[in-house]
């Protein structure tokens, strides 16, 4: 669906002048006086204040409702060692509150002091009832503080005042309609209800109201001096949360950001350090708000969305080197991990949707799975929301407690806080605002739900509702490109929300070359000519990115495109020049480099795949038009059987289904799989063979790969193929590294489907986790040594065949297994696996072609798959990108 380009300010864009006295405070320049209309400055006073901003004075703590008891409670608990306990909530924003309230209390107050943030999964947002009586027992606690969460749970707040524990709630969410009857509830929304409606600091973060309540702990207990240190040491944990929870970045927001980036640039905090470090960020490179939005954020964020969040406390706070490795390393891991499981969600997300029959007339996309991870429906409903512009409701359905948990984007227009309270009756738990909520109900209700939702946003979504709207700034023409430009932008910083990057339209550019990068080729880089230039006008040629552009799409050379542009500069090897971030593109020539019509694009939209096209879509036969599939390897040699290339392919399985139709009955075909069996329209499923039903064939398609070189090497000796179609099937979207403990539960899991006693056939259970015996005998040691399993061999001599015993599971072990070399060996076997199905889907089809083929012919055993990978890395142009992509 294409965007509509709407100016944010219509009143000068056409050449009308502005008046002297705000060309005055805008520094002479129409363009910045432009900037500053966009965003609502319309005085001298204000724009001067906007631009002087290191003049700010912010506003006193004090000035928030219930201060005065909650420091003074804290005071009293400090000086009488009583033990204290901070509950944060487990997104970014309650991370790093509760990073501030506890380095405050532990480190410059000497508290008694310990935090507790919720499992996600687990617990759920709010104060957990379980969770404070356990917590009261264990720690004996006399004093609660939460931070980013509690204003709403009433009934929690009462229990801790019946087991004699003072609470005092920091938070910054709706106000309920009664506050629960804490000690104090200091929550930023009070100042809009209370004080006043625009009052500076009414839109402070979870994590800025904790700031407010530390700096006066501080100042009433350190000398000012020491105070003032230790104050402004927080703010660059305050700047993360206040960036990256998307609270408008005006006033108090704006000038706490513009502080902690101060912070932060001078890399005083090891935690951050080590993440930016970890993330491949240059070490010179300085810390914008972006660095926040797309690189930390992102990482402390799939803590609590992948895992507990107590680590990202542990980060932040701790001075321990070796220990901030350990985690940052794992952030890293697990924020690789979080966008696998966002893109396998989205797949199957819009195959759920294709199956039920697209969006049709809905103006709603309702879907619900019980195989999702409740962490991560949320950006997948954002995502959604890019490619159809309707609100979203992602479900995970929990079928052991028969209840259906929703994650909900909406659009502008679609109130969705108050538009779902019409469906009140069906929640057994309901929160939220305008943009996002998230609701549960019994899984019996859900289809009536699901109606009486359809029928809401039926009659309230509007078809101009539905259209994609992408704001800009204003219009530039070739000779404003430069360096000046950034200058005048950099007077706008930092930026986030109601302070958007400022956005430019760039008309009548032709674009001179063009190339994908990254890791997986998924974004491209440009070069863009001026095609009106004339003798003597500044004609450089400008360099662009598009992120997350996809692998098919090409650019017309010979076609003038309009481009939406984010400036910004780029250094490389000493030198730094202007780069533009490109947003959107339209053109009415352009065409992609196949027959298809290039259509207008929101970038960063993810692109068509197997699973989004319908079955009725018959894809061109490979070699039909050499540009069609670049990648295409299909002549035949003497040396071997044919190799075909469909790894970039889009809607394969629709492919791969067609291509079934003649094949079925004219040639033997073998399609080879790993795991579960794949959903391929039109195929007849006698095909699909696992790596321990393999027979000869004509013609084999790899739908999914062997999990190591010896294995690939035995599926063609075995198969002796004419013709090999090499596709790649899950592993294209599911994680090729997978985790080492999700890989044992998942052992577990699918031993104690069997006897409690077994017989387990090692091939055929590699088979079944898609995996190398190696990984399967590995792991089995592994959890011998646990002493959860017991195994023998079953017949004498023949390791392939272990009598496995289950054995009842000590929960209150806490040993740290990582530290076992049993666990490093098997971490090695599982890392082996990805290494190889990586190399196949990234090396060039001639290389793997020329490897296998001659392996096939002279009987040449392959060692191991690292052997193979050397080869690849000077095939593989995406191994290193040139510039790191948000993330």
């Amino acid at each position: 669906m294409a965007s509509i380009w709407q100016f944010r300010d219509n009143t000068h864009q056409s050449g009308t002048p502005f008046p002297k006295e705000i060309l005055d405070a805008a520094e002479g320049s129409p363009l910045l006086a432009q900037l500053l209309a966009n965003r609502g400055l319309s005085t001298p006073d204000d724009i001067r204040a906007f631009l002087n901003l290191q003049d700010y004075q912010p506003t006193s703590g004090w000035a928030l409702p219930d201060m005065e008891p909650a420091v003074n409670r804290i005071l009293k608990a400090i000086e009488v060692q009583e033990p204290i306990l901070i509950y944060g909530d487990f997104d970014v924003d309650g991370i790093t509150g509760t990073s501030v309230l506890y380095e405050t209390l532990k480190k410059h107050l000497k508290a008694n002091v310990s935090f507790y943030i919720p499992d996600r999964a687990t617990e759920g947002h709010g104060l957990n009832t379980a969770a404070l009586v356990r917590l009261t027992s264990s720690r004996k606690l006399k004093l609660v503080i939460t931070t980013d969460t509690g204003i709403t749970n009433f009934s929690e707040v009462s229990l801790l005042n019946g087991l004699g524990v003072d609470t005092i709630v920091t938070d910054h969410h709706a106000l309920p309609e009664n506050l629960p009857p804490a000690l104090a509830n200091i929550n930023s929304q009070r100042l809009f209800t209370e004080v006043d409606p625009n009052h500076p600091m009414g839109h402070l973060c979870g994590a800025g109201v904790a700031y407010k309540l530390c700096e006066i702990l501080l100042e009433k207990s350190l000398p000012a001096d020491e105070a003032q240190r230790a104050a402004e040491s927080l703010l660059d944990i305050v700047a993360v949360g206040t960036v990256v929870d998307m609270v408008p970045l005006v006033h108090e927001n704006r000038w706490l950001v513009y502080r902690g980036l101060q912070v932060l640039n001078r890399r005083q905090r090891p935690g951050f350090n080590e993440i930016l470090e970890q993330a491949g960020a240059k070490a010179d490179a300085p810390i914008t708000s972006e660095t926040l939005g797309f690189t930390i954020g992102p990482r402390l964020n799939a803590l609590g969305r992948l895992e507990r969040a107590d680590q990202g406390v542990e980060l932040i706070t701790s001075q321990d080197p070796e220990r901030i490795r350990v985690i940052a390393a794992h952030l890293e891991f697990l924020n690789r991990k979080r966008r696998d499981l966002c893109d396998q969600t989205y797949l199957e997300a819009e195959a759920h949707l294709q199956k039920s029959g697209g969006l049709d007339d809905k103006r709603a996309i309702i879907l619900a799975s019980p195989d999702w991870n409740p962490g991560i429906i949320g950006i997948v409903a954002s995502r959604l929301i890019e490619k159809y512009h309707v609100p979203v409701f992602m479900m995970v359905v929990d079928e052991s407690k028969a209840e259906v948990r929703c994650s909900a984007r909406s659009i502008p227009g679609f109130h969705l806080h108050d538009e779902l309270l019409a469906l009140e009756r069906y929640f057994l738990g309901f929160g939220g605002h305008a943009g996002a909520g998230g609701f549960a109900l019994k899984l019996d209700r859900l289809e009536a739900f699901k109606r009486d939702l359809h029928q809401i946003c039926q009659a309230k979504i509007t078809e101009e509702q539905m259209r994609p709207v992408l704001d800009v700034d204003a219009k530039l023409v070739w000779s404003q490109v430069n360096p000046h430009l950034l200058t005048l932008i950099d007077k706008l910083a930092p930026f986030g929300m109601e302070n958007p990057s400022p956005k430019f339209v760039l008309e009548n550019v032709n674009v001179a070359a063009q190339r994908f990068m990254g890791e997986d080729e998924r974004h491209i880089k440009l070069v863009l000519a001026n095609p009106n230039g004339q003798k003597g006008e500044a004609n450089t040629p400008l360099e662009a990115i598009i992120w997350n552009f996809g692998r098919k799409e090409r650019f017309d050379a010979r076609a003038p495109y309009s481009f939406v542009v984010v400036p910004g500069l780029n250094s490389f090897n000493g030198t730094t020049k202007v780069q533009l971030i490109i947003d959107d593109y339209k053109t009415d020539q352009a065409a992609k480099l196949s027959t298809e019509t290039l259509s207008v694009t929101p970038i960063g939209q993810p692109k068509t795949s197997a699973k989004h096209t319908s079955a009725a879509v018959v894809p061109k036969c490979v070699g039909a038009d050499p540009a069609d599939s670049p990648s295409v390897a299909a002549e035949s040699t003497p040396t071997g059987p044919q190799w075909i290339d469909h790894r970039g392919r889009e809607s394969i399985d629709v492919f791969i289904g067609q291509l079934m139709l003649p094949l079925q009955d004219q040639r033997s075909v073998l399609i080879y799989h790993e795991g579960k069996k794949p959903d391929i329209p039109f195929l007849n499923e006698e095909l699909l063979k696992t790596r321990t039903q393999l027979i000869p064939a004509q013609e084999l398609i790899l739908w999914d790969l062997p999990p190591s070189a010896e294995s690939f090497q035995a599926l063609l000796k075995q198969v002796r193929p004419e013709v090999i179609h090499l596709v790649g099937g899950k592993f294209q979207s599911v994680p090729i590294f997978a985790s080492e403990q999700n890989y044992l539960k998942l052992i577990v899991q699918i031993l104690r489907r069997g006897a409690e006693s077994q017989v387990l056939e090692v091939p055929a259970f590699a088979s079944q986790l898609a995996t190398t015996e190696a990984v399967v005998t590995h792991g089995l040691m592994l959890l011998e040594k646990l002493n959860m399993l017991e195994s023998s061999v079953a017949e004498a001599g023949n390791l392939q065949k272990l009598q496995v015993r289950l054995l009842p599971q000590n929960a209150s072990s806490q040993e740290d297994i990582t530290r076992r070399l049993e666990y490093a060996v098997f971490q090695q076997a599982l890392k082996e696996v990805g290494k190889f199905r990586s190399w196949v889907l990234k090396t060039p089809i001639s290389t793997i072609k020329s490897t296998f083929n001659a392996s096939i012919l002279s009987d040449f055993v392959l060692n191991s798959s690292t052997a193979l990978m050397t080869s690849a890395i000077a095939f593989d142009p995406g191994s290193q990108p040139e510039v790191s992509a948000p993330v």
